[in-house]
């Protein structure tokens, strides 16, 4: 399984009962929402970047919808201006750029616009999408450069690494109207995501983790739905078209991407139980949900029955999904 990740065979599982949670009122919302923007906003003013793998899959999600894009550009927007209030007017934009996650970037000041381009430091294939999917990043800009000049900037982008393009590119006006967002598509949301899991090696993150905090806050309302349906049709796609592939290190991406803490494979002669311990930070209810969900998916596409049962220890969450037959 990797670093930080075990195999046990033919040993019992402790018996884990399922709990039911009380969904959490608008205050706690906003205080997810606030933790979550301080978090991040520290990991970037600190110079530690997005990777990413993780930032693609934020990207991906919040493209689901027009409420899920309009979702990701505000909290992006909410980052972008932290930045530029904490940073201030001396920090080099080239720095700002590579803090807000956009690599090998250019920045051309024009008299009525401002256009970016960023490449990535290294080759990584990605599906063609035929859509602008890095919705968050232009959130960010948006909101660093409204802040900067007092004016209300909105960033879009207009090529993009999914359109098969060598680079993306974000042009920002000086305009008062929102962004409009574009719809890729399940299906192609949910093949790229299961591109990344089985082609992608997310190194294990501390307790800094921040992927997909992005939209953990809103996890909770209807958006959820979309996600864990998203999820798990990325599950099907994975163990459809990856027949031969070592579920184990799939499972292990998956870990690594969400910031489980342990995640326990037991294979017995006839099911599989993987068992999934969350730290603190990332144990809310949606949230664990979601790779859970991933792993149905791939036993769903294998005509394999799983159960998931969830535990928690005060703020600590715990999934055990059983799977019947070998996985």
């Amino acid at each position: 399984m990797g670093k930080g990740t075990t195999a046990r065979q033919h040993k019992k599982p402790k018996r884990i009962k399922k709990t039911h949670r009380r969904p959490i009122s608008k205050a706690q919302h906003q205080a997810i929402f606030s933790d979550t923007e301080d978090m991040l906003l520290d990991l970037l003013v600190k110079g530690n970047n997005i990777t990413e793998n993780g930032t693609d899959i934020e990207n991906l999600l919040f493209s689901i919808s027009p409420g899920t894009g309009a979702m990701g550009y505000t909290f992006g927007f909410s980052i972008g201006r932290a930045i530029s209030l904490k940073l201030g007017q001396g920090a080099a934009m080239s720095s700002v750029l590579e803090r807000l996650g956009l690599k090998n970037s250019l920045y051309h000041p024009f008299n009525d616009k401002v256009v970016i381009t960023s490449t990535e430091r290294k080759a990584h294939p990605k599906p063609y999408l035929g859509s602008k999917v890095h919705i968050y990043e232009a959130g960010l800009l948006s909101g660093y450069l409204s802040a900067s000049t007092g004016m209300p900037i909105v960033a879009s982008e207009k090529r993009c690494i999914y359109d098969g393009s060598g680079e993306c590119q974000f042009n920002a006006f000086a305009v008062s109207s929102k962004p409009a967002y574009s719809n890729i598509g399940v299906e192609n949301i949910a093949s790229a995501i299961a591109y990344e899991f089985t082609n992608s090696h997310f190194k294990k993150t501390k307790n800094d983790y921040h992927r997909a905090l992005a939209f953990l806050p809103f996890t909770d309302n209807s958006i959820s739905k979309s996600i864990l349906k998203v999820m798990l049709i990325t599950g099907e796609k994975i163990g459809k078209s990856q027949s031969n592939t070592n579920m184990r290190q799939v499972i292990y991406n998956i870990s690594n991407y969400f910031g489980i803490k342990t995640a326990e494979i037991e294979t017995r002669p006839k099911k599989t139980i993987i068992i999934l311990k969350y730290e603190s930070y990332n144990s809310t209810n949606a949230f664990v949900a979601m790779p859970a969900a991933i792993i149905v998916g791939i036993a769903k596409s294998r005509g394999r029955k799983a159960i998931v049962r969830f535990t928690t220890n005060g703020r600590y969450y715990t999934t055990s999904i059983s799977i019947n037959g070998r996985f």
